[in-house]
């Protein structure tokens, strides 16, 4: 399912603006853009975060487990505000203040015991037994990466075999 600028999931070959709310408008007000496998999120100079396109795994944080969503939708259950956000194939990571948050399939990325479909903050993944805090994330597939303030990574990923 690819996510599109038009409100629609169809095929487009010419760019156009993201369009939010109703009536949908073109969505401003972004200060970075995150684009996962098959969805995508924008934070916001508010500091909020919305979403948009497959969201079978609870990926676009809004609460709920739908197939998709091809206009925006805003991501619910954020105990800060984040100052980045990074979109994997099946999971979202907002980075906070007080550590970092996900969203979608985390069962898998971060393996944790739950599926949360709202974000939830990772206490686990503020740094590394050092104290080093992390200052940027990077979600993939099926794992995600965090770059610590000492200039080290430290990564985190689901096993997959048969691959």
């Amino acid at each position: 399912m690819a996510c599109l600028e038009n409100g629609t999931f169809t095929d487009s070959g010419t760019p156009g603006n993201v369009l939010y709310g109703s009536p949908p408008e073109p969505l401003t007000g972004v200060v970075a853009v995150s684009a996962g496998g098959y969805h995508a999120c924008a934070l916001m100079s508010t500091g909020e975060v919305t979403c948009w396109g497959n969201n079978q795994n609870g990926q676009l944080g809004n609460g709920t487990e739908t197939l998709g969503e091809p206009l925006p939708v805003d991501v619910t259950g954020l105990i800060a505000q984040p100052s980045m956000i990074s979109a994997g194939t099946y999971h979202t990571c907002a980075l906070l203040v007080t550590g970092m948050s996900c969203a979608g399939d985390v069962m898998i990325i971060l393996n944790w015991g739950t599926v949360p479909w709202n974000p939830v903050e990772s206490g686990k993944r503020r740094g590394d037994r050092s104290g080093n805090r992390v200052v940027s994330i990077h979600a993939g597939s099926f794992h995600t990466c965090a770059l610590l303030e000492s200039g080290s990574i430290t990564c985190w990923a689901r096993t997959v075999t048969g691959r």
